[in-house]
């Protein structure tokens, strides 16, 4: 966005004091981009002094606040009425879609988020799904709040040759509140199922690598997941399982050397991991309830309308010692189809980054964002911030 922006406009991103690594702080950003980082408070008032302080200080004038869904929308919005600005909202996730897959019964969840994006003056929807889901949460309000779909562009990762041995990798917290929303359980017990065929069809020394344990209970998440895919595999697999790298570049190099990334989920808002295996060029097993293989396979304008190659239905069980054998035998027929055939399926994961490149990247994204602040942007010619 800051590239995008006039020379007079300063785009700002507030971060708490804990968040903020050193390296980040060092970091060469670009003209126009501010980083602050501010004290996190439970108050609202002197988080607004701190913010426009702040502002006073870089001699700043704001134009625009724009929050984070329920993170971080109620203080934009506070912020944005003290200074009699516009706000608009990132809509990144539905509640309503997906709580009761974490076993959660809260209402008052529900009706926060609805709250926050009534009270903003945009809604940036992340993908179709989004789209429709913000449209939903603020009807009685459609006149006062413009709802925009933004589409995230692909990540800049430049992809490799297959590995001489098959090797999966799936992303998703590992505890028992995500259990039946991520589908870990699934992709581990599939890829010990495909592996355990005496008929070989991933080749010699085929192995998963799980990303999303806790650092708390890694060595006890690591175990379950062991026991499971031996348990369906009825023999000895490779499996190893890490917390996520928050360092972008190691978690890229780690992702674009495997043979396949498994997106799982029964629901998912969009799906930016499976982006990223997209980004990779690496062939990618998708659920179909997600936003990301909305955008790619619905017809204009709401998607691409691309054929995707290795879909999944996923039923899910409410047991969750349970897999229903229609999901693991959907799973292990891709990948059964991308090991036996790796160079079609590398060429099918190249050809689908190169279609997607062509309209989804962060510029265009930055672009859709400008679309809907343009107005305001253009007016006025002292220094600005959003």
């Amino acid at each position: 966005m800051a590239k995008l922006t006039a020379p007079s406009v300063s785009v700002v991103c507030i971060v708490e004091d804990d968040i903020v690594e050193d390296e980040d702080e060092g970091k060469d950003k670009p003209s126009g981009l501010e980083l602050w980082s501010l004290p996190s408070v439970k108050r609202s008032k002197q988080d607004i002094d701190n913010v426009v302080d702040k502002l006073k200080s870089r001699q700043l004038t704001a134009v625009y606040v724009i929050g984070h869904d329920v993170h971080t929308g109620s203080r934009a919005i506070a912020v944005s009425k003290h200074l009699s600005v516009p706000v608009a909202i990132f809509h990144h996730m539905d509640y309503r879609a997906y709580k009761p897959f974490q076993g959660k019964n809260d209402r008052k969840q529900l009706d926060h988020q609805k709250n926050i994006l009534k009270e903003a003056n945009i809604v940036f929807a992340i993908g179709p799904k989004l789209e429709k889901t913000a449209k939903d949460k603020i009807r009685g309000r459609e006149e006062a709040v413009s709802v925009i779909k933004v589409q995230p562009g692909l990540a800049e990762i430049e992809p490799v040759e297959m590995p001489s041995c098959f090797s999966a990798i799936t992303f998703g917290r590992v505890n028992r509140e995500n259990t039946l929303l991520k589908q870990i359980n699934l992709a581990v017990a599939s890829f010990g199922r495909a592996a355990g065929n005496k008929a070989n069809p991933l080749g010699e020394d085929p192995g998963i690598v799980v990303i999303g344990l806790s650092r708390e209970e890694l060595d006890t998440e690591y175990q379950l997941l062991k026991s499971l895919v031996e348990e369906h595999a009825r023999r000895a697999v490779s499996i190893y399982g890490w917390s996520y790298d928050n360092n972008r570049d190691n978690l890229f190099e780690e992702l674009k050397g495997h043979s396949v990334c498994m997106m799982l989920s029964i629901y998912e808002a969009f799906g930016l991991v499976g982006l990223e295996a997209i980004s990779a060029g690496v062939p990618l097993i998708l659920s179909t309830n997600t936003g990301l293989y909305k955008a790619i396979t619905q017809p204009p304008p709401d998607g691409l309308g691309i054929t995707y190659p290795y879909p999944v239905e996923i039923s899910g069980s409410l047991n969750e010692d349970t897999l229903p054998h229609s999901d693991i035998e959907e799973v292990v027929k891709h990948l059964y189809a991308i090991a036996t055939n790796k160079d079609e399926a590398k060429r099918k994961a190249r050809e689908l980054r190169e279609k997607l490149y062509e309209s989804w990247t962060w510029e265009n994204a930055a672009r859709q964002v400008f679309a809907g602040l343009e107005d305001r942007l253009k007016s006025g010619s002292t220094e600005h911030s959003m």
